[in-house]
């Protein structure tokens, strides 16, 4: 090989651009032609070159354009789309049962191998110099059966993979005839037969003149430069390989400071700090980073994926893909949620709050599914009245978002596709304008260039029909072809950021490409292990071992050739701080590169700015709106901190300041006046009623603001009024009543601050909705309920008039179970039909016979004079009234009730556990003093198969009263709501999040160390 000339470049320094003076200098002569390493740099270079120029040089290429201006082929280039659709069809169905394929997707990954082994013309010869493993030669025995299918393909219609587009035997030097010297500028990343293209291009050069390929060559010498930015010995020079990293003279003028943190509210308050109190530019490898504070802005550089229009088709596309054909195309209501309630597609849907609360209406009711069939049917008609008004938004939105998703399956073509897109996203100039977003005026042109690329592949012999390559559902693979070709496309954006409260996050890797102010502060981001250096490693066949002996580019070369770069950008700046994302517990670590450049150039630690007085700094300097709450949690109580004189210590708490987004159906006042009131202690604010006139605000709120910010001030419960109490009757008549239920009961014995919150301010406990294996318990309480209730409404009369009536056989109780079971098919999960069927709906059937039987042995001498199930009507029943004026009225249904000449039952259903005082309250409720027969009590769990009989217990009626009696009057007597103990918040987890989960009312920040 003849010398080429190895040049070596400064590192770019706070006052000096090396790389900038030297590619100035070298375009300077149109005859050398400058290779840099990628379409980014020579876009940078370019604009370098060519500042305050008349003439605009054109000398300057990318190494990946340089490759193909120099190979040629007269036969037609499959590129991306194309080459991936003619590897499929190559695969035949043994071939694709044992890389386990089973769509066109599952295969892209194997093809991006295969092209990528046969690329490298000398592989076949060295591995004969390794031992493989069994599975690597069944591997490379399948790719061979492979490519001799694919030769067939390509031999016959002239077709040729890009991949395989670089050998020598296409090496063709017309390109190169205007210049003299090749530079290679800046790029240490080669390809392993780089030395054997060189080689060629001194031959043919020498041999010149000569015809080849029908094309005369000029009289020409070419000469190679390589110039690189490093220092000399880093790099291999007959090996063309980067060896290792020497750094440069420690600095002392460097300042380095690093930042620990854990999660993003801690770095939050430094962030926010140095874009308003300096020039600081931010820098990061990657511009996918965790931005929840909406802290960054990325100039006018973006990405398809940034997009409305991309954010949108992809919801579309991850439904379409768990869309159950076979079943009525039913969607999982998880996986339809998270993909419709995101910002740009309720944006354009017109979906609200509103229609996400009643949308959570089905998934708190347990429905696993939706579909269109069951939409169009008022399958749910009843669950789409949210506060009883029914939301025909949500419901017209849905049916046709599920419309839209089932013509993706009828789309057979490209055309079709289009045709598609143009009915349901481009049907109208406000949509066109909405995906445009006032930035993206390219964005449409770029979308219908996907595709056309799309329609070329269809023009081709191979893929006339779509169907050849897809086999079945074709519509939704097109669907998802297309949309994987949407990702990262670049688009550029209208738009300049001209928001002070907000940064321009940079690309880490352009800063040997800027130039800086020596004096700017350099914040560099998202340094952790696993974010950096995500290396995507070739020839994965091969061990790294092999892939050493073998000299192909190992993991560890593609390592240092990123942390040169890094190193590279790095190296020029005066002032860095590294904010640097550490949690050992949780495996996270910053790159080893950290931590050698911080060793090597010194560095000092900076401490976190407390959460507590960063709060309170952004609390004085925030000026609140009218009627707005305080949307800061204050949690845990800090130390030192004792409970309220009129708490217990036991009921010591961590309660929680409300935050500002409360359930929009709550009086303002009703939120933000008392609630905050009541939870904070206001020694000289006399306490305000619900509903009183604002105009005692400002003082009152003044005063509230400052308990907010004084440590030594103390949480106390909620303050307990009369008006808390204040309803309308059925008469419209205003009257102080407290309607207590059996649940209810129980809640207010257990915690009487949860009872404020669901039954005083209306503020009902959300349910964390966890997504559900095969069904919920609450489902097979329902079915069974219905299935018992049925039973009786339409027994009663047969059994008073006969107890034996009450005795069912087994296809009797299946018959009323199957009635039941049609409401409930979108409950429970496909896979497990033939289990519930098998299984479950026996176990219910022998349980309910068992219990039928049992119930007649007990009532069999008796004279019934009432049976009644579950009554439409809620029982009441007027219990006491307080010295204060308030009404008690128990309210509520029993499962079962039973009354004979003898006795009365009372029964509840049960498949789970059972709430102890219960039954007594039903016993209150429904007889009051009444104890002119025996009142006897059962729970009943249809669920246990051990049953010996049905265990009734007898009721002390007055026993009953008087607890009742004493547990409400000592409610309405004491003056504050009882505050939660530790152990309700902290110990009972279970209980705290899955019956009193306020999450709308106290909102807990991302990373809380103090939620439990």
């Amino acid at each position: 090989m003849k010398n080429i000339a190895f040049n070596y470049i400064p590192y770019n320094s706070e006052n000096k651009n090396y790389l900038h003076s030297k590619i100035k200098e070298l375009s300077h002569d149109e005859k050398n032609l400058i290779i840099v390493q990628s379409e980014a740099d020579k876009n940078f270079f370019n604009t370098v070159i060519n500042e305050n120029e008349l003439k605009k040089k054109n000398n300057i290429l990318s190494f990946d354009s340089f490759m193909e201006k120099i190979f040629f082929t007269d036969k037609y280039v499959l590129r991306d789309i194309k080459r991936f659709m003619i590897f499929y069809l190559s695969l035949e169905q043994d071939i694709k049962d044992k890389f386990n394929i089973k769509t066109y997707h599952d295969s892209i990954e194997l093809a991006n191998e295969f092209f990528e082994f046969f690329s490298n013309e000398e592989m076949e010869n060295q591995l004969k110099n390794i031992e493989l493993s069994k599975w690597q030669k069944e591997k490379l025995e399948n790719f061979y059966i492979i490519k001799n299918k694919l030769d067939n393909l390509l031999k016959n219609d002239s077709y040729l993979p890009i991949d395989w587009l670089n050998k020598i035997e296409n090496l063709d030097l017309y390109f190169l005839n205007d210049f003299k010297k090749i530079i290679f500028f800046d790029v240490v990343d080669f390809p392993e037969n780089f030395k054997n293209i060189l080689d060629k291009i001194y031959e043919l050069a020498k041999l010149c003149p000569k015809p080849q390929n029908n094309l005369e060559y000029k009289n020409f010498e070419i000469n190679i430069e390589i110039f690189l930015q490093i220092q000399k010995g880093d790099f291999n020079e007959k090996e063309f390989k980067l060896e290792k990293i020497s750094y440069i003279q420690k600095d002392n003028q460097k300042n380095i400071k690093i930042l620990k943190y854990k999660n993003e509210f801690e770095i939050f308050p430094h962030i926010k700090k140095d874009i308003l109190e300096s020039n600081t530019n931010f820098y990061s490898p990657s511009a996918k980073i965790n931005d929840s504070y909406s802290l960054f802005d990325k100039s006018n550089l973006y990405l398809f994926n940034d997009s409305k229009l991309y954010k949108i088709i992809e919801s579309y596309k991850n439904l379409v893909d768990i869309a159950d054909y076979s079943n009525g195309e039913s969607i999982n209501l998880f996986r339809f949620k998270e993909n419709i309630f995101t910002p740009a597609f309720m944006e354009f849907y017109g979906l609200d709050i509103e229609d996400l609360n009643t949308f959570n209406n089905l998934i708190e009711n347990d429905f696993i599914y939706i579909n269109l069939k069951k939409l169009e049917a008022n399958y749910f008609d009843y669950y789409f009245k949210d506060g009883g008004e029914r939301n025909y938004n949500l419901e017209e939105k849905l049916k046709e978002i599920l419309k839209n998703i089932s013509e993706i399956k009828n789309i057979k073509n490209i055309n079709d596709l289009n045709e598609y897109f143009k009915e349901n996203f481009f049907n109208s100039e406000e949509n066109i304008n909405f995906f445009v977003e006032n930035k993206f005026p390219t964005i449409y042109d770029m979308f219908y260039e996907i595709l056309g690329l799309l329609n070329t592949s269809e023009n081709m012999m191979f893929f006339k029909n779509f169907e050849t390559v897809f086999k079945k559902d074709v519509g939704k693979n097109l669907f998802l072809l297309f949309f994987n070709h949407l990702n990262n496309i670049t688009l550029y954006s209208e738009l300049s950021n001209e928001n002070n409260e907000t940064a321009v996050l940079k690309n880490l890797y352009s800063i040997k490409n800027l130039a800086l102010d020596v004096e700017d502060e350099n914040v560099i981001l998202n340094l952790t292990a696993s974010s950096l250096l995500k290396i995507k490693s070739k020839y994965s066949f091969l061990t790294e071992a092999q892939k050493k002996k073998l000299n192909l580019k190992t993991r560890e070369d593609s390592l240092l050739i990123e942390k040169y770069r890094l190193y590279q950008n790095l190296i020029s700046l005066k002032k860095i701080k590294f904010y640097l994302l550490y949690d050992l517990e949780n495996n996270i670590d910053f790159s080893s590169f950290v931590y050698e450049f911080i060793e090597h150039y010194g560095y000092e630690e900076e401490k976190l700015i407390s959460a507590e007085s960063f709060l309170k700094s952004f609390y004085e300097n925030y000026t609140k709106k009218e009627g707005d709450c305080v949307s800061m949690r204050l949690s845990p109580v800090p130390a030192g901190l004792e409970a309220s004189p009129q708490t217990p210590e036991k009921d010591k708490s961590n309660l929680s300041i409300p935050s500002g987004d409360m359930s929009s159906t709550l009086p303002e006042e009703k939120i933000c006046d008392e609630f905050l009131r009541r939870s904070l202690e206001v020694e000289s604010s006399p306490p305000r009623h619900i509903g009183e006139q604002r105009s005692g605000r400002a003082k009152s709120e003044k005063k509230d603001e400052e308990v907010l910010l004084k440590k030594e001030k103390k949480y106390r419960a909620f303050k307990k009024e009369k008006s808390d109490f204040l309803r309308k009757d059925k008469d419209g008549i205003q009257t102080y009543q407290l309607r207590i239920g059996a649940y209810d009961y129980e809640t207010l014995k257990e915690n009487e601050t949860f009872f404020f919150l669901k039954n005083i301010c209306g503020l009902d406990p959300i349910r964390d909705t966890e997504e559900i294996d095969g069904f919920s318990a609450k489902t097979l309480g329902i079915i069974l309920h219905k299935t018992l209730e049925n039973i009786f409404k339409n027994k009663w009369k047969e059994i008073i008039n006969s107890t034996e009536k009450i005795i069912l056989s087994e296809d009797e109780i299946l018959k009323y179970l199957q009635k039941t079971l049609i409401n409930f098919e979108l409950k429970i999960e496909f896979f497990i039909n033939s289990y519930f069927k098998e299984i479950i709906i026996p176990r219910i059937i022998k349980n309910i016979s068992v219990f039928l039987n049992f119930l007649y042995k007990e009532i069999k001498e008796n004279k019934l004079t009432r049976i009644e199930a579950e009554k439409k009507g809620k029982t009441e029943h007027k219990f006491l009234k307080s010295q204060n004026g308030v009404e008690v009225i128990l309210t509520g249904r029993a499962d079962l009730v039973i009354e004979s000449d003898k006795a009365r039952y009372i029964i509840d259903f049960k498949t789970g556990k059972s709430q102890k005082d219960q039954l007594s309250f039903y016993a209150v409720m429904l007889y009051g003093k009444d104890k002119s027969l025996p009142i006897f009590t059962a729970n009943y769990n249809f669920w246990d198969d051990k049953n010996k009989k049905i265990d009734f217990k007898e009721i002390d009626l007055d026993e009953s009263n008087t607890e009742i009696k004493e547990t409400i009057l000592k409610f309405l007597e004491n003056e504050n709501y009882v505050l939660p103990s530790e152990k309700d918040l902290k110990e009972n987890d279970f209980s705290f999040n899955q019956f009193h989960n306020y999450k709308r009312l106290c909102k807990v920040l991302d990373g809380d160390e103090n939620e439990k």
